[in-house]
């Protein structure tokens, strides 16, 4: 390969800088969030509405609504009720 060929420079560059990162495969697809899905039912609407609209989609948010009192690795039992079966049903469903 010639040293001035675009490969060569290509290489050079990369060798320099390092290879690019190929993020998750589902992180390229669409992605809806909210603030404001402030029970199960709302989130529920959302996802039915998307779903029927035919938009296709690979990622639902439900923003920091769901949790209880705003605390990481928690979620209302209230408000959201049935959101780990929710999701398994979700999941089921592709």
């Amino acid at each position: 390969m010639e040293e001035s060929s675009p490969e060569a420079l290509i290489q050079a560059y990369s060798s320099l800088i390092g290879k690019p990162y190929m993020p998750p495969y589902w992180s390229l697809g669409f992605q809806l969030s909210r603030y404001g899905y402030n029970s199960l039912d709302k989130l529920k609407a959302a996802v039915d509405r998307t779903i029927e609209a035919k938009i296709p989609y690979d990622v639902q948010y439900a923003d920091i609504d769901h949790f209880r009192k705003q605390l990481d690795f928690t979620y209302d039992t209230v408000n959201f009720n049935g959101l780990p079966e929710y999701i398994k049903e979700l999941r089921t469903k592709g």
